[in-house]
Order: C-alpha cells, then structure tokens, then sequence
C-alpha cells in the first residue's frame, strides 16, 4: 500500500463535521437542504498539533500585545526549506493579520495601478479600489478547447495592458478559481516581464500545499523572483483555520520590505493563540498534510470523472491545485451557474462574474467528505434530466 494512503487511513476525511451553529458563513447562512460549496473552507476539522498548541497558550490567562514569535518564524523557515530547498532569511518575513487586507493594502505599494489576470480570486481584483488605484484585467487564454480547459497566462495581452500607469503584477499561484500550478518555466517568464516592465510582483501563495500533479514553485525562488516581489502565505486553508487569521509576507528587497511594514501598520499583526496555530501548523502537521492532500486528489479525480461521466456537455478545468473546481454549464444553454444550482439542485455555489468570468461558469468547492459530493452530482444529475431544464 502506498505511503500516502496508509496517512490517509489515520484520519476520517469521510466523517466531515456538522457545522451548523458555530457562526459558520458556509453552512449557518443558507436553509436546510441546500449544499454549501461556496466559501472557501473545507469541512473537515483543525489538525489536533494546531489546537493542542492553542490549549497550551490558553493555560496562561494573560493575552496583551506580543512581540515576534521567533518560534513561529523558525517554523516557517525550517518548513520552506525542506518543502522548497530553498533558505529564507528571517529579515525577509513580516507577520500579518491576514491575506485579505493585505491584498488591498499592499496594492498601495507603488504609485501605478494593478494588472492581474482572470478569472482570478475576488480581493485580488477589488483589493486596489480600496486604495485608490484600479485593477487592470487581462483575460487568460484556453491552451486548447476541449471539455477539459487550461487556462495560461497571455503574455501578449499582459504587454499590451502593462502601460505606463501599471506598477504592480497581482497574482494567485496557485491560480483560484481555475486550479492551475504554474511551472517554474511560466513563472521565470513572469518574472522576465515583470523585470523589464520594472513592476513590483505580489503573489498571494495561500494555497501553495493544496497540489496535486506536479510541484508548486514559489514565485521568490525563480531567477529574478527576489526582486521586487512581495509573497504572501498562510496555513489557512492547508490547515482549514482562515477564522483564526494569521498570515506572512516574504519580502527579499529591504527597500521594498519598509513599504510593506508601513503598509501592514494599517491592519496590525496577529494575535497570541493565532501565531501559534500559524507556528504548529508548519511545524506540527506535514502527515496531517499529506493525508489531506491525499483525500483531495481522490476528491478531484472522482468530481473529474464524473462530470465528464454524467455531463457530456458541461466543460471544467482539471484542478492542479485547491479544492476549488471551475466548472462551464453554457453547453447547457444555462446563463447563470450560480442561479441555477441554487434554484434546482440546490447547490450553493460562487458564479463566475465575481471572478472576471461568465455568468455560465461557477466554482465549487470539493473541500468536503466525497459523499456530500455525490450527493451534489446526483442533484445535478436528476435537474440536467428533468422538464426543469426547459425552464432555465
């Protein structure tokens, strides 16, 4: 038996949990009988290190203002290391309270606006408004059209869309919503643009450990990635903890690093018990890890395979990495994705626009025990086949 399955058998992925009425935005704001797979957290509980590292915190009743939690860096850097082979300095990590602000925040970091590609995560996309700078959209291109799209980046379009105004690349990587790891070769290209546009690259890596097919390279680790650049991580939804925020930017250049600490000071750093999750999470948990991804990849090959199976004329992306799966109903003749899941099947989903794609297209979320999987296909199944189709 494979190494990875006998992880797996040590944790019951299968249970799930019930999560009504712990506040939880997924589960505790829609009606029974609906199928939560929208927000992007999974439902299966915290590794046991991260909870046992906050019990040990809580022994002692005084929480005041910290200072860097030297342990927690360590943690992070000794993790990167055997996960990338590669050596960060520890000047180069700056705690946050989250990668949500910080994506808005961290737009302010030159005086140009922000280029981006789509269909990409939503803050990446409103993140500059909130700071007075507009986000310049360049749609990604499909590499074939088949029913199993991927999506690359248009270099084309990227120079054509980098004008003079445009001070800042933001990325995702790997790529939410449409599940692509780049290769090392795109993102040395990447980064050759980025050089010879003279812009400041954020890349927002919070799902650096959620892959499947080939490995994920930090954008930091490519040739020229240690220039301007600004790498953001967390273990929030490796670990599933994003309601105890806790986040790091890697920032090589000094000069650019000042920027971001001053930047940072508008939304503060983490608290006590959320740095030592962060720490437990990267020092505690590579089994729990590797089990979990283990349980997601079986996740995505059977969604895979069964909207391929069931759906002849829905088109998806094949997930490299997150348990996020971007699926196209057009072929349907369905105009709104995210409408018609909730209103047929009831599945509560998120709808391309709010990603920079079509209304046709939704993402959903596989984070979930696979029988709560076949239950959403088998709705799906029984809507597509039904006079509700007629209707839509």
């Amino acid at each position: 038996m494979r190494d990875d399955q006998n992880k797996s058998d040590r944790y019951d992925f299968d249970a799930g949990l019930d999560r009504r009425g712990t506040n939880c935005v997924k589960w505790d704001t829609i009606e029974e009988g609906y199928i939560p797979m929208s927000i992007a957290d999974m439902d299966f509980g915290t590794p046991a290190p991260i909870i046992e590292a906050i019990r040990r915190r809580l022994d002692h009743p005084a929480f005041g203002y910290g200072i860097r939690n030297t342990e927690m860096v360590d943690a992070v850097i000794a993790w990167f290391g055997r996960t990338y082979d590669f050596e960060l300095d520890r000047s180069w990590i700056v705690p946050l309270t989250g990668i949500y602000s910080a994506l808005a925040f961290f737009s302010s970091l030159t005086d140009g606006d922000v280029l981006t590609a789509t269909p990409n995560y939503p803050p990446i996309l409103r993140g500059p408004e909130r700071v007075d700078r507009a986000c310049v959209f360049s749609p990604m291109k499909k590499a074939a059209e088949t029913r199993l799209a991927r999506y690359e980046l248009d270099f084309e379009d990227l120079e054509r869309k980098a004008a003079a105004d445009v001070g800042m690349y933001s990325m995702c990587s790997p790529h939410n919503p449409i599940g692509r790891v780049y290769t090392k070769e795109e993102l040395e290209r990447l980064s050759d643009f980025a050089r010879k546009r003279k812009l400041v690259v954020l890349s927002d890596e919070i799902h650096n450990e959620l892959i499947y097919d080939h490995p994920h390279t930090p954008y930091l680790t490519v040739e020229g990635g240690l220039e301007s650049s600004v790498t953001l991580i967390s273990a929030g939804k490796t670990c599933n903890i994003p309601g105890i925020p806790a986040a790091l930017a890697i920032v090589p250049d000094e000069a650019l690093r000042g920027r971001v600490i001053a930047a940072a000071s508008g939304f503060g750093g983490a608290g006590a018990l959320n740095t030592e999750a962060l720490r437990a999470a990267y020092a505690e948990c590579d089994d729990w890890k590797k089990a979990l991804v283990s349980y997601l990849k079986e996740n995505r090959d059977y969604l895979e395979t069964e909207f391929l199976r069931r759906f002849p004329k829905i088109r998806l992306t094949h997930t490299e990495g997150t348990y996020l799966q971007w699926v196209d109903f057009s072929g349907y003749g369905i105009s709104n994705a995210a409408q018609w899941l909730l209103d047929h099947p009831k599945i509560v989903a998120h709808g391309g626009k709010m990603f920079g794609g079509a209304e046709s297209e939704a993402r959903i979320n596989f984070g979930c025990p696979r029988s709560l999987i076949k239950e959403a296909l088998d709705r799906m199944e029984t809507s597509l086949t039904s006079s509700e189709l007629n209707a839509v």
